[in-house]
């Protein structure tokens, strides 16, 4: 039986990328309520034995990314709201912004930062 899993969430990535939103009347930040509740209801549908993680993914199809911005404008509600007990967040690169964001994490959350990037050729020098 699975005990732990990953969600894989580009959606919340997205959300920070403010270059996506110039064109509509909408931001990210407006929109992550939305997602947050309707994330919390998936959840509570899952066994309680289950641990699960999210991945805050920006994106990386054949070298293309997805999303760029710092987390700053989702952090707080992202990591307090969201029934979600450990973080898998992307800074391997300049787009996600500072580390700043991550005094919104709560005491009993956790979080894995990735550091070192699989998407260029220099990995690992």
């Amino acid at each position: 039986m699975c005990r732990s899993t990953r969600q894989h969430s580009q959606n919340s990535a997205i959300l920070t990328c403010r270059r996506r939103w110039r064109r509509v009347a909408t931001t990210g930040a407006s929109l992550i309520d939305t997602y947050i509740a309707v994330t919390n209801r998936v959840l509570r549908a899952a066994p309680k034995a289950l641990h699960i993680g999210m991945h805050l993914c920006r994106g990386n199809r054949g070298g293309h990314w997805h999303a760029e911005g710092s987390y700053e404008d989702v952090a707080e509600r992202l990591f307090n709201a969201l029934d979600i007990p450990f973080y898998f967040l992307e800074y391997d690169t300049p787009r996600a912004g500072t580390f700043t964001p991550l005094r919104f994490v709560p005491k009993h959350k956790s979080v894995v930062l990735g550091l070192i990037s699989s998407k260029t050729p220099d990995s690992g020098r």
